[in-house]
């Protein structure tokens, strides 16, 4: 690397000011985002989305130093209408809208300052942040509802086949001896298909160099997550005949049944993405 191609990447006090002023600008919005993040079990991944977005620009610096710096003034324009927008989403309140023009904000700030190249050389990184947006509760409140049918109905057919009696009440699973299990909205599945579509993303595009198995990677985050939330729920049905109700359904044994299913999903994705890898060696080959 060049003398001057490493001077690009260092950015000047301007560079620093106008994102520390941004930022400022921003804080309440930030603020509220990062109460979403805490008080929402679907979203306390937001917390590490920019820390891992920021490390993979990082990981992209031989790329940036071959781009030529070419402030464009139409940044401005788009810093504009990306601030109206998050602040219009706080006041709204719409965390949604905010966090779209909270992440437009930082592109548009790269635009200005670096130019257009920039971005599109870190547009996976910038549409990472996508990540910590809360979703709209008109998308939200349906993909819990079809989870949790799929959760009930699905762990009922199951435990019919291990020969487990139990009947569906809507979403209350009722076994002998009047013991009742509630798939509630925390019991889902929403916080792992959300958590594992984020992870399944950044391992599809860091790992994998192919479209398709990228999107087949992407893809196999669904029945994951719903197949990992089948099995909690049907574990827990036969924790609670086996151990009783509160036992299985608080405490620390509730705790570690639901983050052993995580991983066994997460371990599922990683191991998808170790055979598509290979796959791509052979294509290769």
């Amino acid at each position: 690397m060049s003398e001057s191609s490493a001077a690009r990447l260092r950015f000047d006090g301007n560079d620093k000011l106008l994102l520390v002023g941004l930022l400022a600008v921003l804080s309440a919005v930030l603020v509220a985002l990062g109460r979403t993040w805490w008080n929402s079990d679907h979203m306390s991944h937001g917390f590490l989305v920019p820390v891992v977005s920021y490390f993979v620009a990082a990981g992209r610096t031989r790329e940036l130093a071959a781009l030529p710096v070419l402030p464009d003034r139409r940044g401005l324009l788009a810093l504009a209408a990306s601030l109206a927008l998050a602040f219009a989403g706080y006041l709204a309140p719409s965390m949604t809208i905010a966090g779209l023009g909270v992440v437009g904000s930082l592109v548009a700030l790269l635009w200005l300052r670096r130019g257009w190249a920039w971005v599109a050389a870190l547009a996976f990184p910038l549409a990472f942040l996508l990540f910590m947006v809360p979703p709209p509760e008109e998308w939200h409140g349906p993909l819990v509802v079809w989870l949790q049918e799929w959760a009930s109905v699905g762990s009922v057919s199951a435990l019919y086949q291990l020969g487990v009696p139990v009947y569906l009440d809507g979403y209350i699973i009722q076994m002998a001896g009047d013991l009742q299990v509630e798939v509630a909205e925390a019991c889902s599945g929403a916080t792992s298909l959300y958590t594992l579509s984020a992870l399944g993303v950044l391992l599809a595009f860091m790992s994998l160099k192919r479209r398709r198995t990228r999107l087949i990677l992407i893809a196999l985050v669904l029945p994951a997550a719903l197949i990992g939330n089948l099995v909690r729920v049907v574990a827990t049905v036969l924790l609670c005949l086996r151990i009783g109700l509160e036992q299985a359904t608080s405490g620390w044994v509730h705790t570690a049944l639901g983050l052993s299913i995580y991983v066994v999903a997460v371990g599922l994705l990683l191991l998808a993405d170790a055979a598509l890898r290979r796959t791509e060696r052979r294509l290769a080959a």
